[in-house]
């Protein structure tokens, strides 16, 4: 009985999200949320995705390639939560954060676009 205790323990801790995780999460779900309402209030979303980047910065160059991910991926969402916005200066210097972090397609591709975006 104690052995499938902490093995029920062991899984339970293994299959909980960081924080960082849990809040990208949410503001994907905002700006999900923003974007289907058809309105540009985005806020919420900001909000999220610069705590992640608070919570994973604090921690650089320490974190592990799934936080590296993350943190990507905020950085991303706050390119175009930006580009939304029509904050150029602040999309592009999201994007190029997101793409030093993960030279990605879809982040080279977001990065092209916010500049494409400032060129016209």
């Amino acid at each position: 009985m104690r052995i499938l205790s902490i093995l029920i323990l062991c899984l339970f801790f293994i299959g909980c999200k960081s924080e960082a995780e849990l809040t990208l999460e949410r503001g994907i779900q905002y700006y999900e949320w923003a974007v289907e309402s058809n309105g540009s209030n985005v806020d919420k979303a900001v909000i999220e995705f610069k705590q992640v980047v608070r919570i994973l910065s604090d921690e650089l160059p320490n974190i592990s390639r799934n936080e590296v991910e993350i943190l990507a991926k905020a950085h991303q969402n706050l390119a175009v939560c930006y580009l939304k916005k029509e904050w150029l200066d602040a999309a592009e210097q999201e994007a190029r954060n997101a793409f030093k972090l993960m030279p990605t397609e879809e982040n080279r591709t977001t990065l092209s676009v916010i500049i494409t975006e400032k060129n016209k």
